[in-house]
């Protein structure tokens, strides 16, 4: 694994993506590591690995840390699952503003020099395909209008001191599809699809009840490989990038996958109609595929059989 010698703060470090781009980079020569978390501590130990506790919502704790920071990878913010905007869609959505605002502005004040972020794909408009110079077209989908606007905002304020004519901060910013993976959330209202339905196959009900299409479709993208695409194109010049898995899947396929691997019988399935509105809509990989044509994705099958077995091992 190489990466550049120098600094880095990572924010978010005890969640998903935070501790998958831990287990990458721990020990490296060279590779001096804050790892900022605001209730539990990372799970990843290193000996270049700092852990630190930190409100990130508050301006003086942010300067200490950030000086002589070469690079940020923030993996912090609010999880706004559909459950969770269903129930509240306004709160995420104070509190990510907050974190991002904060957290944006103190980079560029204490010159950092990369800003290295983990967008969404909730400012897409629902359409067909959409590529990258599409993402400020129309507006994103009523389901998370709200969130998808603040998204908007935020790689539009990035981009903006990306190009700032006197002080700079480069903004690398990656718009995954579904990300799933070891360490995510799999219990509440914050866990999305893939942790929800393994933890619910976990409880061997009698019968397992979906509200949707079985053909809708889903593209997925394992934690892991995340990382490897943060790390590879970090030294390219194609932010903004659209990643995820070269295909998208039918629900009912992903089911039948998690089923099989929990020896679940996918017979117990059952799919009803929603109330909500069927949204359905690609984006386009194209520019992941020029930028990054030798990368292997981890396959679903893989990826879904090491999520499932962390979750049977560390399930409460």
């Amino acid at each position: 694994m190489k990466l550049k010698k120098g600094n880095y703060v990572v924010f978010g470090s005890s969640g998903m993506i935070g501790t998958h781009l831990l287990k990458k980079i721990n020990n490296l020569e060279g590779v001096n590591v804050k790892a900022i978390y605001f209730q539990n501590p990372p799970k990843v130990e290193g000996r270049n690995i700092r852990p630190l506790k930190i409100d990130i919502t508050k301006s003086k704790n942010l300067k200490r840390i950030l000086e002589s920071t070469d690079t940020v990878f923030n993996f912090a913010g609010k999880l706004a699952t559909s459950k969770v905007l269903m129930k509240d869609s306004i709160t995420p959505i104070y509190y990510n503003i907050k974190i991002f605002n904060n957290l944006i502005y103190n980079c560029w004040l204490n010159n950092v020099k990369n800003f290295v972020w983990v967008s969404s794909t909730t400012g897409y408009s629902e359409k067909k395909i959409n590529k990258e110079e599409d993402f400020f077209t129309n507006n994103p989908p009523k389901n998370w209008y709200g969130i998808g606007h603040m998204t908007r905002f935020f790689e539009n304020f990035t981009t903006y001191i990306n190009n700032h004519p006197t002080k700079k901060m480069k903004s690398i910013i990656v718009r995954p599809s579904l990300i799933y993976g070891e360490y995510d959330h799999f219990y509440g209202d914050e866990a999305h699809f893939i942790p929800s339905i393994i933890e619910r196959i976990s409880r061997n009900p009698k019968s397992l009840t979906f509200y949707g299409s079985p053909n809708e479709k889903r593209n997925i993208i394992y934690a892991g490989d995340v990382i490897n695409i943060l790390l590879k194109i970090f030294s390219k010049n194609c932010s903004p990038i659209n990643i995820g898995y070269y295909r998208s899947f039918r629900l009912s396929d992903i089911i039948q996958k998690i089923c099989n691997l929990m020896n679940f019988d996918y017979k117990k399935v059952v799919f009803k109609k929603s109330k909500n509105k069927k949204i359905e809509f690609e984006f386009s990989l194209e520019k992941m595929k020029q930028n990054l044509s030798s990368f292997e994705p981890t396959t679903i099958d893989e990826g879904l059989l090491k999520t499932i077995k962390w979750f049977e091992k560390n399930k409460k």
